[in-house]
Parts: C-alpha cells; structure tokens; sequence
C-alpha cells in the first residue's frame, strides 16, 4: 500500500513539474541530446588523436583522420546543442510547421481534384483544414506548440496519480482482514 502511494505522489510531482516547467522543458531535452552528442564525441577524439601524437604526422592512416573530422564535428554540433538550445528547438518547430501545412495543402488538394469526378461532402474537408491549420500556428508559435505535449504529458499525469491514488483507497476498504490472505495490493505491485 505504502509503495502504491509513494508511486502515485511520485506521479502527480513528475506531472506538477511538467505542468510548472513545460516551456523549459524542450529545451532541457534538446540540450540533453546536446551532451550525448558532446561526450562520445569528444573520447572518440581523443582515442583517435592519440596514435597521431605518438607517431609523426605522416604515418597517419585516413581513417584516423575521417574519424577525428567527424568527431570534431560531432563535438561542435552537440556543443551548439548544449549552448544554444533555442535554436534547435525553433528549427525543429518550423520544419514541423512547413510538413503539416504543405501535409493539408495537397489533402485540400487532392480533395478538390476528386470533387471535379465525383460530389465529395465538406466534412471531408474538415481534418485537412485542420492539419493545414496546426501547421500555420506552429509556424507562428513554435516556442507555444514545443510545450503543448508537456502540458498533455503533465496533465495526464496528474489525473493518472489522483486515479491511482483513489483506486487505492477503494481496494484497501475491500481487501479482506485476514493477515494470511495476500491482498490485492499486493498482487498488482508484484505484477508490476
């Protein structure tokens, strides 16, 4: 029971913080991938620039230097990702944007030709419109729609530990009082 109540407090703070911190949340993300870019990155360059420093410039195989052009690249892309964070995270927006509204367009489009055939109903219309539309406002508003799944995600994990929470409750008023009957709590936090 106590483990059951500890995962669902755990749950609704994970969901406060995501609710709290969902514009920094991206962000966050992006310069995550940032240093596991950086890091690997910069081992691989050291490992490969070290048989360069033991032996003279001339006997070095191609294939040390390919792999030292690419880690060093590797390195400056995660450390543009780590330090510049809102960058990323705008291309990643627009490109998203340009997709879905040129995504709706040819719909719209495709819908139209149809139309010329046979009598299409406006309904069909509907979802097109609105793909072509969510594509328009995140290329408006890419910072707002970067933090719209965190404010889901933070959501649904509050009415995921509240439920968690009264379903908890519930059980334990119908468990039976025997001590060697193993109760329903129990079995389900062994499943799990």
């Amino acid at each position: 029971m106590l483990n059951l109540s500890v995962r669902s407090l755990s749950m609704a703070a994970i969901g406060i913080l995501l609710l709290v911190f969902r514009e920094q949340a991206m962000p966050a993300i992006v310069m995550c991938v940032g240093g596991l870019f950086s890091v690997p990155a910069l081992i691989a360059l050291v490992m490969a620039m070290i048989p360069m420093f033991k032996h003279n410039a001339g006997a070095v195989n191609p294939k040390t230097i390919a792999v030292c052009i690419v880690s060093a690249g590797s390195l400056f892309l995660g450390l543009w990702m780590l330090f510049e964070p809102a960058f990323f995270v705008a291309i990643l927006m627009w490109v998203l944007g340009v997709m879905l509204s040129i995504a709706g367009f040819m719909q719209i489009i495709a819908l139209l030709r149809v139309s010329r055939k046979a009598k299409t109903g406006y309904y069909l219309y509907i979802i097109p419109l609105l793909i072509f539309s969510a594509g328009i406002v995140t290329l408006l508003y890419p910072f707002k729609v970067a933090s719209l799944p965190f404010l889901i995600l933070g959501v649904a994990a509050i009415f995921s530990a509240v439920s968690d929470m009264i379903n908890t409750i519930f059980i334990s008023r119908h468990l039976p009082k025997d001590e060697n009957t193993e109760s329903v709590v129990d079995i389900i936090d062994e499943k799990r």
